[in-house]
């Protein structure tokens, strides 16, 4: 069971699209960040914040209360994006997710945070 946490975004579906790439049998559900505390199991805290104009997304990966990873990006790594600025947030949000879980899984995914049936239509319009 993996528990998602989110702070400063709702980005349910994009989360679960980021667990899925990894593991499509896994459970998941979706906590307040204020009952973090409790959880023994897996679970990812996920932060979008704002500073000084610059969007960063923080992902911190925990199993029974001890940090296994943690990923980080910001805004300014982000190129495709930067004129769309809620596109750009579920970006960001989605590749911090998918930094640590491909640390945790110990799996490189061959189309990297891209998924569905239209992977090749969005890789040649970039």
């Amino acid at each position: 069971m993996l528990t998602f946490y989110f702070t400063g975004h709702d980005f349910q579906y994009e989360a679960r699209n980021a667990l899925r790439i990894f593991d499509l049998n896994i459970k998941y559900e979706i906590k307040n960040i204020e009952q973090l505390k409790d959880n023994k199991d897996l679970g990812i805290v996920s932060l979008l914040e704002e500073k000084e104009g610059v969007l960063t997304s923080t992902s911190l990966l925990y199993l029974n209360k001890e940090l296994l990873y943690q990923s980080k990006f910001c805004g300014d790594e982000i190129i495709l994006e930067k004129d769309n600025e809620k596109k750009l947030k579920k970006t960001l949000v989605v590749k911090a997710m998918h930094q640590v879980l491909k640390n945790y899984y110990k799996a490189t995914p061959d189309y990297g945070i891209l998924t569905g049936v239209r992977v090749v239509k969005i890789l040649l319009t970039a």
